[in-house]
């Protein structure tokens, strides 16, 4: 049978004006996406106490870290005194006492609290490593330490001097600068870096000579009414980093001893004779005003306050520069339920020319409850896979957001664990608050503002990307951002992160696009 060559023209002639309408259609749904333009290249300040964190966060995740860790920041007025530029020997221990046993009726140097049965005698005075007379002592608790200095006419210095001297008015997070130096830990038996010669290590010395005060042994202070704490780190507790901060501080009850704990003695003039005949060199700390404890511009700690136990990827907020110089547009608002309807009355959708090279035969881009979503139709469109999100992102022009550029969206160039700041704000992003919700809001009408100008990023649907995660020799997609059914304070930070298969369709989780 021939077809009579008017109805094939007539035939070509209705293709073209299909694809023709496809295209018009296209141009006019794409245009009408309302669009924000994110510079992505962003320079991001970052303290260096946030990188040593940064570096550890899986110690960050034990809850004792933060108690030892995140002291508040305050400015104090610090008297003129002199600090030992070593810590007490094992030797000078001795000296004292075998002076104390024989020359010290009453003990007036003694703390008031000493128990009555208390010696002076170091635990490791005989240990084949730690007895090094040379080498600090060690095997002492406060009463101990207490008497020693008194004796030599000091007295142990306040917690608040301690960290003065090691930070110095430049503020240093390490007694001798801000960026960790491994050089003091030489070997792996920790005794055997703990029995060094003081000044062994001299690139672990401050700018103006003490010696040994982020390594070795720990020491003890006072604070304030003679409450014992113990500062700087110590040739065991790891990450060495981490306890070598001059910031650290540990509350430990007076009669505690330890192989890693020692001390060094405070004084009021630059060189005491002791009775035990020796001088104990010491260092000139300057009176003033000093800033001590977690420096203001550090933003982990503080973060880590809020984020609880929970172990997270926080490397986001804190990255110094983007390589990325790329300006991008994105969707200002999710994807309509009316934007989505558009997509799917495209013939040229239903060719499959926007699908995904891996999308299975068959595959409907029919949204989950599709009849009851269009009576919304300024909702965002939910119940749609990752083939639906990945299709509609070619038919308009753009494609779906990496992990990364995602990230770029929510924080801008000032990097924040919200939208809107490092505090969960309450009635901003739309998730469960204190009742369940039954299904997301208009997409215009979301307070939650990112600083890019992109709405709804923390919550009201969560949103598929283009990232791929890979565990267990199967692959799933990144789903990034709160929703409506999720509590907020949780979900709607920027660390938050969901994976789902590709074929997976939630009420939930809708989708946005970028441009190039």
């Amino acid at each position: 049978m021939r077809i009579h060559p008017l109805v094939i023209f007539g035939l070509l002639v209705m293709v073209c004006l299909s694809i023709g309408v496809a295209l018009l259609q296209f141009r006019f749904t794409s245009s009408n996406i309302p669009r924000t333009k994110v510079n992505i290249d962003a320079a991001r300040g970052i303290h260096p106490l946030d990188q040593v964190l940064l570096d550890n966060l899986s110690y960050l995740s034990r809850r004792d870290t933060f108690d030892v860790l995140f002291v508040p920041e305050e400015q104090v007025s610090i008297e003129p005194f002199y600090l030992q530029r070593c810590q007490v020997s094992q030797g000078e221990f001795n000296r004292f006492a075998q002076w104390a046993q024989f020359n010290a009726t009453g003990r007036p140097f003694a703390h008031p609290h000493e128990p009555q049965e208390l010696q002076y005698r170091s635990s490791f005075l005989q240990h084949k490593v730690l007895g090094k007379l040379k080498a600090p002592v060690s095997g002492v608790n406060y009463y101990q330490a207490y008497a020693y200095c008194r004796a030599a006419g000091g007295r142990l210095p306040t917690s608040a001097e301690w960290e003065a001297a090691a930070s110095g008015s430049a503020r240093r997070i390490f007694p001798w600068g801000d960026e960790f130096n491994s050089s003091a830990w030489k070997y792996r038996n920790p005794l055997l870096n703990v029995a060094q010669d003081c000044g062994t290590f001299p690139q672990s010395n401050t700018p103006n000579g003490l010696a040994d005060m982020g390594n070795g042994v720990s020491e003890w202070v006072s604070n304030g009414a003679d409450s014992p704490q113990i500062r700087g780190g110590n040739a065991l507790n790891k990450p060495y980093a981490l306890h070598a901060l001059n910031l650290v501080v540990k509350d430990a009850p007076a009669d505690f001893s330890s192989q890693f704990v020692g001390f060094r003695c405070a004084f009021d003039a630059p060189s005491i004779k002791q009775p035990w005949n020796s001088h104990a060199q010491t260092v000139h700390i300057a009176g003033g005003l000093y800033w001590l404890g977690t420096p203001s511009a550090a933003r982990l700690p503080r973060l880590a306050r809020q984020l609880g136990n929970s172990l997270i990827d926080l490397a986001p907020l804190f990255e110094q520069t983007i390589n990325n110089k790329e300006q991008l547009e994105v969707s200002t608002y999710e994807i309509t339920v009316a934007q989505y309807a558009g997509f799917l009355r495209d013939p040229l959708v239903r060719l499959g020319l926007f699908a995904n090279a891996a999308e299975p035969s068959g595959h409907s881009y029919r949204p989950l409850n599709w009849k009851q979503q269009k009576r919304n139709p300024d909702h965002p469109v939910v119940g749609i896979s990752w083939w639906d999100a990945f299709a509609f992102a070619r038919w308009a022009g753009g494609r779906l957001p990496t992990l990364e550029e995602w990230n770029r969206l929510f924080t801008g160039s000032s990097p924040r664990l919200y939208p809107w700041g490092d505090d969960y704000q309450s009635g901003l992003a739309i998730v469960r608050e204190d009742k369940l919700l039954t299904a997301p809001v208009a997409v215009n009408t979301s307070r939650d503002r990112a600083p890019t100008g992109v709405l709804a990023l923390a919550g009201n649907v969560s949103e598929w990307t283009s990232s791929v995660y890979f565990a267990n020799q199967e692959h799933s997609l990144v789903i990034k951002g709160g929703n409506y059914l999720l509590q907020g304070r949780e979900a709607a930070r920027l660390d938050y992160i969901a994976r789902a298969p590709a074929y997976h369709r939630s009420a939930a989780i809708g989708f946005r696009v970028v441009f190039n």
